[in-house]
Formats: structure tokens, sequence, C-alpha cells
């Protein structure tokens, strides 16, 4: 059985603003990634069972391929005889050195369990910190969180996991955090590039 492919006008214009974002950057990028979608097209028509399931949906368990070698992926489901792509995303790195690498945490804040490894945050150092929201403690079962601060030793590291998310999981991601902690970019000790929260 052969599926047609077909996108929904959000995941139109989700590739709309990905090709948008490439062009003056890395213009000679925008073939490529079309040429990557095209192909990814061809995988999805002939097998699309094949890509792991995501978030599970009345309407159709939501799946996900990416886009390699970009940082993208296609959110679609099978319907029918149709595989209806949603969203094309642009996905981010996560470093969680506390209670993201929960399991209960992971699926209360994301719907599902992240995938993730490991490596350091370079010259930071951790403390316990008391958290006093109580739908933060509820959900982590913890009063105390380590927080993450420059540290004037250049030896000192902070051991933890980098998650890959999507935009909308960091956005969820935001609101776990409490406001005692900032949203920071930081080079992990690998040379990832990635998101982490530290003492604001």
């Amino acid at each position: 059985m052969t599926f047609a492919v077909v996108y929904t006008a959000e995941a139109a214009d989700d590739i709309d603003a990905a090709i948008n974002w490439l062009l003056p950057r890395m213009p000679s990028a925008v073939a490529d990634l079309l040429r990557t979608i095209q192909r990814t097209e061809g995988h999805l028509g002939r097998n699309p069972a094949i890509y792991s399931v995501v978030r599970a949906s009345r309407s159709g368990d939501i799946r996900r391929v990416n886009l390699r070698p970009f940082r993208y992926q296609l959110y679609f489901q099978i319907l029918g005889a149709e595989v209806v792509v949603i969203a094309c995303l642009h996905d981010v790195w996560l470093f969680s050195y506390g209670t993201l690498q929960q399991e209960d945490v992971q699926l209360a804040t994301f719907g599902r369990r992240l995938e993730g490894r490991a490596d350091a945050l370079p010259g930071y150092a951790t403390t316990l910190f008391e958290i006093k929201d109580a739908a933060v403690v509820a959900t982590s079962g913890k009063t105390h969180h380590l927080m993450a601060r420059p540290s004037a030793n250049p030896a000192d590291e902070v051991a933890g996991v980098a998650f890959r998310l999507t935009a909308a999981e960091l956005a969820a991601a935001d609101t776990y955090e409490v406001a005692d902690y900032k949203r920071v970019e930081v080079r992990l000790k690998s040379g990832l590039e990635a998101f982490v929260y530290v003492g604001a």
C-alpha cells in the first residue's frame, strides 16, 4: 500500500518559516532542505508506521521523522490512506542537571519520556535551593532542587543529561521552572550548544 502524503496549512507555514530563516543565513541549504523533505515524503508514503509514536491521540497517533542532517522534524498522523503532516518543527537541546531528568516530571511536563545523552556544564557548580511553588514540589516530589551558578574554579563542572526538545516543549519547560531560575544558552563539555536553567 502506498500512502498519499499531505500537509496541513500549519505544517506548510512551518516549512515556509524554515525556508525564510535559512534564506538570509544559508541560502544554499534551502534546496537541500526541500530535497530532504521530498526524500522523506517517499519514505512516509511507503512505510510510515516504522516511525516512533511521540504522542497518543484519539484521532490518530502522532509520529515524528527527523529531516537529517537538518535539525527539523516532521510530525504526522496516519489517517486511512493518507499521511497527514501536521507540523515541521526545529528541535533544541536542553541540559538538565536536576529534576527534569525524572521520568515523572518529564511525563507531567512534556507528555512523554525524553531521550538524552550524558554531558556536563563546565565552569558551573550547584547548590540546593528551596522550592516554594507547591505545584512544582508536587510534580518533582522534592522541596529542594539543585541550582547551578557560575563558579570561580575553572575545574568545576556540573554533570547532567542533554535532551532534544521541540520549541513547544522548551516553552513547557519554561513553565515548569520557577522564577528563581533563568534559561541561558551555553556550550556543553561535548561542544554541544544547549539551553540550561541556572540561578537568576
